[in-house]
């Protein structure tokens, strides 16, 4: 199950002091334990290698916080806090990755158990989200040139256009096409391709 010892901690993220602080009274009882933070920035200094976010600041932090997410090898699920949100603005967090969304105020009780059936529904979409960030990350060590010649294998381009494309020689596409096979980890341009579909989340 996803929502085991690995997975206890929640990460409170809100600028409002009371309410983070309910929240956080409200959790302690569970076998969730909440660490409170005031912004994402106390986060970011240190990202967890587990639990998941609640993030309570809105959807400007919201969307920062998922794409921090993403950017991590070290998935963490994010949780919204529910504000009277639009209809579009929650189909756009759910489009980048929130793993669910989360009404207050509620019973300490409701709250963890709201928690810990997201966490566990979602597992599938994390697993998921961890292969896209780790995609990305093996994509993000790659040259801005490397990365070039990876588009180019991607759209389903040879050497020879790759190379008319980026008016460099056809030598030159292969050296980058060498090194970056072997920085992402691929046998051939086949998975290469696929690493980067999968970073692109298509």
């Amino acid at each position: 199950m996803v929502h085991n010892q690995k997975i206890s901690q929640v990460f409170v993220v809100d600028q409002c002091f009371d309410r983070r602080t309910e929240i956080c009274r409200s959790l302690i009882n569970s076998d969730l334990v909440p660490q409170p933070l005031e912004n994402l920035r106390e986060l970011l200094g240190c990202w967890p290698q587990s639990g998941c976010i609640l993030i309570g600041n809105g959807e400007e932090e919201a969307v920062a916080a998922l794409k921090e997410a993403a950017a991590h090898e070290q998935v963490l699920p994010v949780f919204v806090l529910f504000d009277h949100q639009s209809i579009e603005a929650i189909s756009d967090l759910i489009r980048m990755g929130a793993a669910g969304f989360v009404t207050w105020p509620s019973s300490g009780e409701g709250l963890a158990r709201t928690l810990k059936a997201l966490l566990s529904i979602s597992e599938p979409h994390l697993a998921q989200m961890k292969d896209v960030g780790s995609a990305r990350s093996r994509i993000n060590s790659l040259s801005n040139r490397e990365r070039e010649v990876l588009r180019g294998i991607s759209e389903g381009l040879s050497s020879k256009e790759i190379a008319l494309q980026l008016g460099i020689s056809y030598r030159t596409v292969e050296i980058h096409r060498g090194n970056m096979l072997g920085k992402v980890g691929a046998k051939n341009a086949i998975q290469a391709a696929k690493l980067a579909w999968k970073a692109s989340g298509t």
